[in-house]
């Protein structure tokens, strides 16, 4: 063993220098950057648990950049004010400043929520200027020192960024657990659902098995699919590919010892592939991460809706119930943002501003309103992006802060600006490119882009990171530190 520990030791040396310069280079990128996505999962590998965080952002050439930041060892209960702590400590090991991070996007874990429920920031970007106050009567008077004798003092300085739910994890539930309504208000699609399904399972936990498995290959050419609890769409893609099977399937059921799929059940198999197709393909399209943007978000699940209601108004014979709640479940889930109010607002705008969608999304009765968030929005980032100086200089400079007026020059620049904000989007809207390149000309678009469109609908990328983590941290290499398993996966990572 002695002689092995100095090639060791070299080795640490060896990847403590790479992870100390990839830190160094992140942190630089990171400062340099305006606005940044980050993402933030638990994830449990041989009896540890880990917070991994992910952040992206969008480049000066409109480009999606993606790193790993951390998959920190987690110790003890996984509250919500330890979770805003670490959190908070790997923000800050990076030297991020929390109000430039747009987003934190999390699964719907009930201790995420709540910690960002607490702590998170209070966007007042977008409050009008000219809004009073209110009365003092509305003001809500503290005992500080009652707040500090309960023992929150270490909670005061926590101040996490603005929480977006994964989409993607989201419209998981509503294909998981949403449709289970269709079982309580329908007897005869319970009935049709649970014995297709029975015989669904019955070959697939057959499949599972070395010899079954040999059978499977050898009737179908091909083996079954098997569902799983962590990977999303694993059971309509299970499914999907014994429909896919269906000329096969009575033999198979009868060399693995399985009752045969009645003419019924495929045909509900098949409407039941049909009808959660748009829903996997939008779970797909969400989960992306270096062509995915916020402004995927509504089109997708709008279009979703409309397909749903399209197949209940067309030729379904059995699922038509799996169809309603699965539209009752976006209602639900996804509600706030079908009203397209106050609340959807940055939806909108990162919709719009990203040139495949403009506004070609927005349902009618929408876009007069949509199309004013639109150009209020960018008269606001034009009239930022210049900042008119005091027209009077002075050896008194310190007093010019004070003294400043608005002149008729200042009226004039600004009314400018407002002018050349509405002519930017209204030629932005008329132009039939889609690309993102095309962004170029429309400068204020283009900064509209780069905010609204930072954050990603998912938390699939921390769930990648996981994965890897899973090709480091085997069970022959559980000997690795903590911090050299952190190393080796962001190097790896990143």
């Amino acid at each position: 063993p002695g002689v092995h520990v100095p090639a060791e030791r070299a080795l640490n040396n060896r990847i403590a220098k790479r992870y100390s310069e990839m830190k160094d280079s992140l942190k630089t990128e990171l400062k340099e950057t305006k606005y940044i996505c980050t993402t933030a999962d638990i994830w449990s590998a041989n009896k540890k648990s880990y917070m991994g965080v992910t952040a992206h952002w969008i480049k000066g050439d409109t480009t999606r950049k993606s790193v790993a930041l951390a998959c920190r060892r987690f110790k003890g209960s996984h509250t919500y004010d330890c979770i805003a702590e670490l959190l908070l400590e790997i923000f800050a090991e990076y030297e991020i400043n929390v109000r430039k991070i747009v987003a934190t996007v999390t699964d719907n874990g009930s201790n995420f929520v709540k910690a960002f429920k607490d702590y998170a920031q209070v966007d007042g970007e977008d409050m009008d200027e000219d809004e009073e106050d209110g009365d003092d009567a509305e003001l809500e008077i503290v005992d500080l020192t009652t707040t500090l004798d309960q023992g929150n003092e270490s909670q005061l300085d926590i101040f996490l960024p603005p929480h977006h739910r994964c989409a993607s994890h989201t419209l998981n539930l509503i294909g998981s657990h949403d449709i289970d309504a269709a079982l309580r208000e329908n007897g005869l699609y319970k009935r049709l659902h649970n014995s297709a399904m029975a015989k669904c399972q019955a070959l697939w936990n057959a499949s599972l098995r070395p010899k079954a498995a040999e059978v499977v290959q050898e009737v179908c050419g091909k083996q079954l699919l098997v569902p799983c609890t962590t990977r999303w769409n694993s059971r309509y893609d299970a499914v999907r590919r014994l429909t896919e099977l269906k000329q096969k399937l009575r033999e198979l059921c009868v060399a693995l010892s399985v009752h045969p799929f009645k003419d019924a059940e495929i045909e509900f198999l098949e409407e039941y592939v049909i009808v959660l197709r748009p829903l996997a393909a939008a779970i797909d399209i969400l989960q992306g991460e270096n062509n995915c943007y916020l402004g995927y978000l509504l089109p997708t699940l709008l279009i979703v809706k409309k397909s749903m209601r399209a197949l209940i108004n067309g030729s379904l014979v059995h699922a038509q119930s799996l169809a309603s709640a699965i539209i009752l479940g976006l209602q639900q889930r996804f509600g706030i943002l079908f009203e397209m109010g106050d609340a959807a607002k940055e939806h909108i705008l990162a919709s719009i501003t990203h040139p495949y969608f403009k506004m070609h999304w927005v349902p009618d009765d929408k876009k007069e309103h949509c199309r004013q968030v639109f150009l209020e929005s960018a008269q606001r980032f034009a009239a930022k992006e210049v900042e008119i100086p005091c027209s009077a200089t002075s050896a008194n400079s310190q007093y010019d802060e004070f003294f400043s007026f608005t002149t008729e020059a200042t009226t004039k620049n600004e009314e400018a600006d407002v002018n050349r904000a509405q002519l930017q989007c209204l030629q932005y809207l008329d132009n039939i490119d889609k690309s993102i390149s095309t962004l170029k000309p429309y400068q204020v678009i283009e900064e509209m882009f780069v905010k609204y469109n930072t954050p990603i609908p998912s938390s699939a990328p921390v769930e990648r990171l996981f994965s890897t983590g899973g090709l480091v941290f085997t069970k022959r290499r559980n000997g690795l530190s903590d911090t050299t398993f952190e190393k080796l996966l962001l190097l790896k990572k990143n």
